[in-house]
């Protein structure tokens, strides 16, 4: 993939409840679907695609796809401690305090996802031949996490526990809080690795010492934070193949700053849909987790609005404002509405609004013609202005519209 990769999110819209059964977050999945070009939906087994359905319809859904808006990544590809448990006969089971690490895959991908593909029958929105080209719709929007990948974030895991245990500690400091509620600082952990060779380690560490816990408890936090960290690793490396930003879980946010604390704020979603839902509170706009997508959300006006020109636009605004608190965020609005406003009423301003209104093409990409008319200074203006002000539409007038 090539392009901007804060347009791409990848992320669920759903959790798992039994193995047979899965609770659909609406609201995420408006949020991420308008909040950037296309949506990459980290699947449980396709379970989310009778609620799609339902919300979207056929149509909605094979436009969607159809126009690249939406993804879909169906695999199993976790990581697994099976020191204990050895998968390789030849390979003596560890003691506690000793671990082995393993990527788990499906064995057969194309027999995993016919079985996915089940939950159509189950759909009673599709009729007939629907539901036979929904699964081909589906198919087409696949994007497989690339072994090569896999291979790369096992290689880093391998680094972060032998020569990056900053990272490792953060993980069981964030546990132990989590867990313990104790807070232990990442400086008073001490971890002493001893690489045995194919994926295995033995850890020593002093937590014994710094909380009162059993060795069955000290390595469980050892082995879940070396889990995380993987998992981390696994998010990063996909982001990579995916040339996409990601939602990050709870856990994985301390992992993430000491990896990459300089540049955290660029690689996770969750500040962008903070911002989102705070710029809709203040302009009196319910939250999409709250609201009745099939009673209040008009999805077909939504659709073709995530397309336009001020969507895009008003999706820079929101990132510009990921940082900001209400209060500042509800400044910086009212500031851009009063500066649009009085520009709007000067001799450019009314050209602007004129060439806009006529849809001569000059804006955006101010051309030829925008430059042999106005000056330097006024294509600074119209530069820096004109996006303010479309994404100040969208928010004034197109975002309030899809909301019955």
């Amino acid at each position: 993939m090539i392009g901007n990769m804060s347009e791409r999110i990848f992320s669920r819209c759903a959790e798992r409840i039994s193995d047979d059964e899965v609770r659909f977050f609406p609201g995420d999945f408006i949020e991420n679907l308008l909040m950037f070009d296309c949506f990459i939906v980290e699947s449980i087994r396709i379970k989310e695609l009778p609620a799609l359905v339902r919300i979207l319809g056929f149509e909605g859904v094979r436009d969607l796809i159809k126009n690249g808006h939406l993804k879909i990544n169906c695999q199993v590809v976790t990581t697994a401690q099976t020191g204990q448990i050895s998968l390789d006969p030849s390979k003596p089971s560890l003691p506690n305090g000793s671990y082995e690490f393993s990527v788990m895959v499906s064995s057969n991908q194309k027999d995993y996802i016919h079985k996915c593909f089940d939950v159509v029958n189950d759909i009673a929105e599709l009729k007939g031949k629907q539901k036979i080209k929904i699964k081909e719709i589906i198919s087409s929007s696949f994007l497989d996490f690339p072994k090569e990948s896999i291979r790369e974030y096992m290689t880093q895991l391998q680094t972060d526990i032998l020569h990056k245990q900053v990272v490792i500690t953060s993980a069981i400091s964030f546990l132990i809080t989590r867990e313990y509620g104790q807070n232990i600082d990442i400086e008073m952990i001490k971890l002493y690795v001893e690489y045995l060779g194919d994926d295995r380690y033995k850890i020593i560490s002093n937590l014994k010492e710094l909380i009162n816990i059993s060795d069955q408890e000290e390595h469980k936090i050892i082995e879940r934070a070396i889990l995380t960290v993987s998992g981390s690793n696994q998010r990063i490396s996909q982001m990579k193949a995916f040339n996409c930003i990601s939602s990050f879980r709870d856990e994985d946010l301390p992992i993430i700053k000491s990896k990459f604390d300089f540049i955290s704020q660029n690689i996770i979603s969750s500040d962008a849909i903070l911002a989102l839902r705070k710029v809709m509170k203040i302009n009196n706009l319910p939250n999409f987790g709250s609201v009745d997508l099939f009673k209040q959300l008009d999805i077909d006006k939504l659709l073709k609005l995530r397309d336009s020109d001020e969507c895009k636009l008003f999706r820079r605004l929101i990132w510009s404002l990921s940082n900001s608190t209400e209060q500042e965020i509800l400044e910086i609005i009212n500031e851009y509405r009063n500066r649009v406003g009085q520009y709007l009423r000067t001799p450019i301003g009314k050209t602007i609004r004129f060439l806009t209104g006529t849809g001569t093409g000059f804006i955006p990409g101010f051309g030829g013609a925008i430059s042999a008319t106005f000056g330097l200074l006024d294509s600074f203006v119209l530069e820096r202005m004109f996006p303010v002000n479309g994404a100040i539409v969208f928010l004034d007038n197109k975002l309030p519209s899809i909301i019955k």
